[in-house]
């Protein structure tokens, strides 16, 4: 995961504009903390459309 990030910082310096590259920033952590909780929010609703097996259940 932490070369992922490596890389992505890496690639955001290179290719924005040094002007504009704190706000770039900072909509990526916007986007990244926001991702979240809105992420747990689904997956609750999401699991019971869906269906969970137990033990039981399996073929």
């Amino acid at each position: 995961m932490e070369q992922i990030a490596v890389y992505w910082d890496l690639s955001l310096q290179q290719n924005v504009p040094r002007a504009v590259l704190a706000r770039v920033y900072s909509y990526d952590a916007v986007g990244s903390f926001a991702a979240v909780p809105l992420g747990e929010a689904v997956v609750g609703p999401l699991a019971e459309a869906v269906g969970m097996r137990t033990e039981d259940q399996r073929p």
